[in-house]
């Protein structure tokens, strides 16, 4: 076995008011034998929400601590440090019509090393963004009412920007010489800045069909300016067909 999460919530305000809403979860994930060291991740996240007739609003809060890995990827060998991210979100929405609900997401966080790498001054932080905005319908499929009087069916329109690190430069020790001969050579610090050229921007368009005995499917067509957050890199597009059902 690979992984292992562990979740407990808990609601800390009252729930009979239905205006608002809190919990706290915990979650903690090993991946063993990858490679690069013990890696393991541990998020503690509080979150708050709250809801008044045709709108709602949230905010979350929380860390994730690291180990061979720095935001999700590994950092193999010498590189590999404990880094802590702080991270805070918010979130709202409204009910335009009965079937129809528009949702704003934002979140910025900021990620800390413990120590320093070999060779090179890790940052002082790094800062990321990420953030998504949608809109979605749900109702009674129009085309297939008849043949599916039970099925129901949502349509989401939404423009996303992938998690992306706004700022932050490592300084390598980078041999430098001044002359031909090896006296000459010297170790230097040389600013490398670790935020991408680019912004990604993923435009997409879903529409999910299930009916009450367990079977859904979807069609999502997806637009991507910028990818990976690369200036240089040329759109991509891509059409996704999925079906489930349970025996």
């Amino acid at each position: 076995m690979c992984c292992a999460l562990a979740l407990t919530a808990a609601s800390v305000l009252p729930a009979n008011a239905n205006d608002y809403s809190a919990q706290f979860t915990e979650t903690e994930l090993a991946l063993p034998g990858r490679g690069y060291g013990a890696d393991a991740r541990r998020t503690p996240l509080a979150q708050i929400d709250y809801r008044q007739g045709r709108f709602s609003a949230g905010v979350e809060f929380g860390v994730v601590s690291e180990s061979g890995a720095v935001l999700g990827a590994p950092w193999p060998g010498a590189l590999a440090l404990e880094t802590r991210t702080q991270f805070l979100g918010f979130s709202s929405g409204v009910t335009l019509t009965r079937d129809v609900q528009a949702r704003l997401h934002t979140e910025i966080g900021a990620t800390r090393f413990d120590g320093q790498p070999s060779g090179a001054s890790s940052p002082a932080e790094i800062l990321n963004t990420s953030g998504s905005a949608s809109l979605r319908w749900s109702g009674a499929p129009v085309v297939l009412n008849g043949l599916l009087p039970r099925a129901q069916a949502s349509l989401t329109l939404s423009v996303s920007q992938p998690l992306r690190v706004e700022s932050a430069a490592f300084a390598p020790l980078l041999p430098v010489a001044s002359g031909w001969a090896q006296q000459s050579l010297s170790l230097l610090p040389r600013a490398i800045s670790a935020a991408p050229s680019g912004r990604e921007i993923d435009a997409s368009a879903t529409y999910s069909l299930f009916t009450a005995d367990d079977f859904s499917a979807r069609l999502s067509a997806i637009y991507a300016h910028e990818p990976r957050h690369d200036r240089n890199a040329p759109p991509e597009k891509a059409v996704t067909i999925g079906f489930h059902y349970r025996f």
